[in-house]
């Protein structure tokens, strides 16, 4: 099996102030992946369509993480955008890919 990127993407990177709705949360340094791009088999990434932001191994309350956090004038939103490119996978002719319009008519509510 293919080995663990050891430095992982992060697409969250703040530390909740003051006025945070979540008081048990404040003044922890939130360094860590919560976005996801989750596909099916019918489909494979070609690439990153932006480069996914890694910090390294240093943990949370590093220099180059606490000199990046978001949001920032910057970054407006307080998680990293995550975006890749995908395609479909294989022949067209072999490969048969669901769509809404494939249902079965009989399982259908509105055939019953």
């Amino acid at each position: 099996p293919p080995k663990a990127n050891p430095f992982p993407a992060i697409t969250v990177n703040k530390i909740r102030g003051p006025l945070s709705g979540q008081p048990e949360k404040i003044g922890k340094h939130s360094l860590r992946t919560i976005d996801y791009i989750m596909f099916s088999p019918y489909l494979q990434k070609t690439q990153f369509a932006l480069k996914p932001k890694m910090f390294g191994s240093d943990g949370p309350f590093n220099p180059k993480s606490i000199s990046e956090l978001i949001p920032s004038m910057k970054v407006p939103s307080d998680h990293y955008p995550v975006a890749v490119d995908l395609r479909i996978n294989g022949n067209q002719e072999k490969t048969s890919i669901p769509t809404a319009g494939d249902a079965n008519p009989s399982s259908d509510i509105s055939n019953t």
